[in-house]
C-alpha cells in the first residue's frame, strides 16, 4: 500500500469512527445537543383477533366497515376496486383489539422490507372531493390508495382530530402521472399515526394550475392540543412541493413528537426542467422536508435526493422556518412554534442548497411565536449546486432571524457535517446570515464542519447596516460573526479553498485547505455505501 492509499484509508476510518460515535452518543438520550428528542412514539402494531371477514364483489365495503366491532379483520380482494368515499368508525378499541383492513393475498416486499409496487393490490379509489377518513386503532396493510384520472384531488387520506392510533403498513399511495394530486395523507389534528414500509408517488401541482403545493405526507394542521406523535419510517416518499411538511396551515396549536427516519425522500429528475430527462410538465417544486410548526421533531438516517428552484424557492433540501400563516383577516397562528428540531445522520444529494433555518413573517407580515433549539449534525450533503439544478441559489446554509419577530432565534448547532459541491467550478458560498436590529441571536455553534469556500463564503441576507449581521458582506468574518451572534462559536471547521478565500480573516480555530478534493471524495463515497 502506497502512502496516498494509506492516508486515504486512515481518513475513511476516521470518518466512520466519527459517524458511529455520533450515533452511539445520541441514540439513547433524551436530548441531542440543544434539542430535545421526541418523547413519545406511536404503537407500530395493531392486533385483530376475531375471525376474518372477506369483502367480496357483492359486498359494500362502507357498509361492512360501519358494522365493525373491535378485533375485526376485513380481507379485500386484490382484483377488486372499492369506492374511496370511505369513513372508518371511531370505536373504543385498543392496540390488541383493533380493526385491520388488508389484502387477502400475500404482500410482497423487497430486501429492505418495503412494499413492492409491481404487484396487484386491492384498490381504494377516490374521485372529486371524496377521501378516506376516520378510524381509531386501525391497521391498513397491503392496500392501494389512488384516484380516478382527471381534475384535481386534494387528499386521498384525510385524518382529522377524531382519527387516532392508525398504522399504514406496506401501502401504495399515489396520484396519476399527469393530474394534480395535492396530498397522500393529510393529518389535521390526528394523533398516534404510523406510516411505514410504504410507497408514495405522483403528488404534484401544475404551474398555473388549480393548486399550489403538494406533499406525500402533510401534518400538524389543527386546533387540537396534544396532536402529533407521528412516525414515518422506511418509506419511499415522492412529491413535487414538500415531500414531508409539518405545519404550514391555519393552525393554532403545535404538534409534537414527529420522527422521520430511514426513508427515501425523492423528487424525480424527470420533473426538473433543466434535466435531460425532463418530461415537459412544469410541476411546482419546493423543498424535501419542511417544518413550519413542530415541537420535538427528529429527521435521521434518510436518503434525500433531488431539489431545485423556480417556484418561490431556491432548491433547498430542508427548511426549518416557523410561520404564522396569513389570511385576509390576519395571521391565524401567532402561537406557532418550531423548537427542538434534530437533523442527524442523513445523506442529502443533488440539491441546490442544504438547509434554510430562519424566522420570517408570513404574507401580510404576521409573526409566529418563536424558533429555538435546533441540532444539525453528522450529515453528508453532496452534489450541491449540481449543473442541472434549475434556478438554484448560491449559498448552502441560511441562518437568519427577523427583526420584527417576538423573539430572536437561539440555540442552533451545526456540527460535523460535510458539504460538497458538484464540482470546483460551482460558486457555492457556505452561509448567508441575517440578524435583527437590537437583540442578537445567541448560542449559535458552527463547529467541525467541512465546507467549500466559494467566492463569498459568508454573506448577509440584507436589511441594512443597522442589522447585526450586515457586516458579513465584508472579508473580516471574525469581526462579522462576533457582531452577529452572542455567546456563540465558529470553530474547528475545514474550509476547502477553490482560490477565492485566501484574503478572508476567519475566526481563530478554523483551517483553510487549499486542496480539499480528497476529503470531499472520501466523505461522499462513504455516503453512497
Amino acid at each position: 500500500m502506497n502512502r496516498r492509499d494509506r492516508d486515504s484509508l486512515l481518513m475513511l476510518i476516521a470518518v466512520l469512527a466519527l459517524l458511529i460515535g455520533a450515533m452511539v452518543q445520541t441514540s439513547w438520550s433524551q436530548t441531542d445537543g440543544p434539542a430535545a428528542l421526541p418523547q413519545r412514539t406511536p404503537n407500530t402494531a395493531i392486533v385483530s383477533p376475531n375471525a376474518p371477514k372477506t369483502v367480496s364483489v357483492t359486498d359494500n365495503l362502507q357498509t361492512m366497515i360501519s358494522g365493525a366491532v373491535c378485533g375485526d379483520t376485513f380481507l379485500l380482494d386484490p382484483a377488486l376496486v372499492y369506492p374511496g368515499a370511505l369513513t372508518v368508525p371511531t370505536l373504543a378499541c385498543d392496540a390488541q383489539h383493533g380493526i385491520t383492513i388488508r389484502s387477502s393475498a400475500t404482500v410482497l416486499e423487497d430486501a429492505k422490507h418495503r412494499v413492492i409496487i409491481g404487484q396487484q393490490f386491492p384498490k381504494i379509489v377516490v374521485k372529486g372531493s371524496q377521501q378516506v377518513t376516520g378510524g381509531a386503532f386501525v391497521l391498513w396493510y397491503g392496500v392501494e390508495f389512488t384516484r380516478v384520472a382527471g381534475g384535481t384531488v386534494y387528499n386521498l387520506i384525510d385524518l382529522t382530530s377524531s382519527a387516532h392510533d392508525q398504522v399504514f403498513d406496506h401501502v401504495y399511495v399515489h396520484g396519476t402521472p399527469t393530474d394534480e394530486t395535492v396530498r397522500g395523507i393529510f393529518l389535521q389534528g390526528a394523533t398516534n399515526i404510523v406510516v411505514q414500509n410504504s410507497y408514495f408517488s405522483d403528488f404534484h401541482c401544475r404551474a398555473l394550475g388549480t393548486c399550489g403545493d403538494a406533499q406525500a405526507i402533510s401534518g400538524g394542521v389543527s386546533d387540537v392540543a396534544g396532536s402529533g406523535n407521528y412516525l414515518f419510517q422506511n418509506n419511499y416518499l415522492e412529491a413535487a412541493g414538500e415531500n414531508v411538511m409539518i405545519g404550514g396551515g391555519y393552525d393554532t396549536m403545535s404538534p409534537s413528537d414527529v420522527t422521520i427516519q430511514y426513508n427515501d425522500i425523492v423528487k424525480p429528475a424527470s420533473w426538473n426542467p433543466a434535466d435531460p430527462s425532463f418530461g415537459g410538465q412544469h410541476w411546482i417544486a419546493k423543498n424535501l422536508v419542511e417544518f413550519k410548526n413542530c415541537v420535538r421533531c427528529l429527521v435521521q438516517g434518510n436518503r434525500m435526493i433531488g431539489s431545485w428552484g423556480g417556484y418561490t424557492q431556491l432548491g433547498w433540501a430542508i427548511l426549518v422556518g416557523v410561520k404564522n400563516q396569513g389570511s385576509a383577516t390576519g395571521g391565524l397562528c401567532p402561537l406557532c412554534v418550531v423548537s427542538d428540531i434534530t437533523v442527524r445522520n442523513n445523506w442529502v444529494s443533488r440539491t441546490g442548497q442544504a438547509m434554510q433555518i430562519m424566522i420570517a413573517p408570513a404574507g401580510g407580515g404576521y409573526q409566529a411565536k418563536e424558533q429555538e433549539r435546533i441540532s444539525v449534525h453528522d450529515n453528508v450533503f453532496d452534489q450541491l449546486q449540481y449543473p442541472e439544478c434549475y434556478q438554484c441559489g448560491q449559498w448552502l446554509i441560511q441562518l437568519s432571524s427577523d427583526s420584527a419577530a417576538p423573539s430572536v432565534m437561539h440555540d442552533v448547532t451545526i456540527a460535523n457535517n460535510t458539504f460538497s459541491l458538484a464540482g470546483w467550478d460551482r460558486d457555492g458560498g457556505f452561509m448567508t446570515i441575517g440578524g435583527p436590529v437590537g437583540a442578537k441571536m445567541y448560542n449559535i455553534q458552527i463547529t467541525g464542519n467541512v465546507f467549500p469556500g466559494g467566492k463569498y463564503p459568508l454573506y448577509s441576507t440584507g436589511g441594512g447596516a443597522a442589522t447585526n449581521c450586515f457586516a458579513a458582506g465584508t472579508l473580516n468574518y471574525a469581526g462579522a460573526l462576533a457582531g452577529c451572534w452572542a455567546t456563540s462559536a465558529f470553530t474547528g471547521n475545514v474550509v476547502l479553498n477553490n482560490g477565492n478565500v485566501s484574503k478572508i480573516v476567519w475566526p481563530m480555530g478554523n483551517t483553510v485547505v487549499n486542496s480539499g478534493a480528497n476529503v470531499v471524495s472520501l466523505k461522499t463515497s462513504l455516503a453512497t455505501r
